[in-house]
């Protein structure tokens, strides 16, 4: 599938997680990026799994207006907002605190990648 409008960048991430392919991700302290936790703000999500050292940059895909692929973490309903679970995986987006990270453009079921259309980092409460 193409992706249109998307900007990758390299990071580096945290020392002690393993990032999977395909999770949002957001940047922590020192620069590093880990996994974003549930309901939280993202950068972007990663192309490539990290081994647990941050001494090897992984490409992010930047949450730009584009479409990209993310692995769900529940059933995924096309065409709803969504957001991140606790392990930076796709979900619906729901909670008056949780950051909207993208609509879905197809639905799909824990551990599939399904396609989002992205919004800017600073996403939108659900509420």
């Amino acid at each position: 599938m193409a992706f249109e409008s998307n900007k990758t960048i390299t990071l580096l991430p945290v020392v002690a997680n393993v990032i999977n392919k395909f999770r949002f991700v957001t940047i922590e302290s020192g620069g590093l990026v880990d996994e974003t936790t549930a309901a939280a703000d993202a950068v972007g999500v990663s192309q490539e799994e990290s081994l647990a050292t941050a001494s090897v940059a992984i490409p992010v895909m930047l949450l730009d207006g584009g479409k990209i692929e993310v692995e769900a973490g529940a059933t995924v309903t096309s065409g709803a907002r969504v957001m991140s679970d606790a392990t930076g995986r796709v979900i619906d987006a729901t909670g008056a605190t949780a950051r909207v990270l993208g609509f879905a453009l197809n639905g799909g079921a824990v551990g599939e990648a399904i396609t989002i259309v992205s919004q800017k980092a600073a996403g939108e409460f659900v509420a």
